[in-house]
């Protein structure tokens, strides 16, 4: 949400999405095990927020054809 979003009260049901662009630039094309995601919004202190859902996507690796008997 945008500062002024947050204060008016609207688009509070939206879905974002963010790209690689948004991710650690030294971390984005390592292998993770674990993530942490920080969320603040501390444009409206009398409203709650929270995450419904997450989804991480990765490219799918190639996998090595092995030789046909």
């Amino acid at each position: 949400m945008s500062p002024i979003e947050s204060q008016a009260g609207i688009f509070t049901n939206r879905v974002q999405m963010f790209g690689p662009d948004k991710l650690a630039q030294n971390l984005k094309d390592e292998k993770w095990d674990y993530v942490k995601v920080v969320c603040t919004q501390p444009f409206n202190k009398s409203t709650s927020y929270g995450l419904t859902y997450i989804k991480f996507y990765s490219p799918s690796e190639k996998l090595e054809e092995q030789p046909k008997k």
